[in-house]
């Protein structure tokens, strides 16, 4: 009876796979981040939203913001040039501190950020 030896063999090697490999998992290209950092990331997005609120220039009602590893990504629309160029500064500039340690905005990606149609 080959199957039966067959299934173990091919059991074994998957287990065997499972010990090697334990930390890789498919798609997961990215390291865990940890507590302190995806509390740094919450706070850094609070803070963006209450600047861009704040700002005369950016409708900040118009955009979505995701921090990821201290990246703030912007997405949505904008009445101009000037108003979206004021959002990746502001967001460029926020710095927020947790426990002691200070976090800055590394990088702004405005990238979604599109210019409303003229009316």
């Amino acid at each position: 009876m080959q199957r039966p030896r067959h299934i173990a063999v091919t059991l074994t090697t998957l287990f065997l796979l499972a010990l090697v490999f334990p930390a890789y998992k498919c798609g997961d290209k990215a390291p865990r981040r940890t507590d302190i950092q995806i509390k740094a990331d919450r706070e850094i997005t609070s803070e963006v939203r209450r600047r861009l609120t704040a700002s005369p220039i950016v409708r900040a009602v118009d955009l979505d913001i995701d921090t990821v590893n201290l990246k703030v990504t912007l997405s949505g629309a904008q009445d101009s040039e000037a108003a979206k160029a004021d959002a990746v500064r502001i967001a460029g500039e926020v710095e927020v501190e947790i426990s002691g340690q200070k976090f800055k905005v590394r990088e702004v990606d405005a990238s979604n950020v599109k210019l409303k149609p003229s009316q």
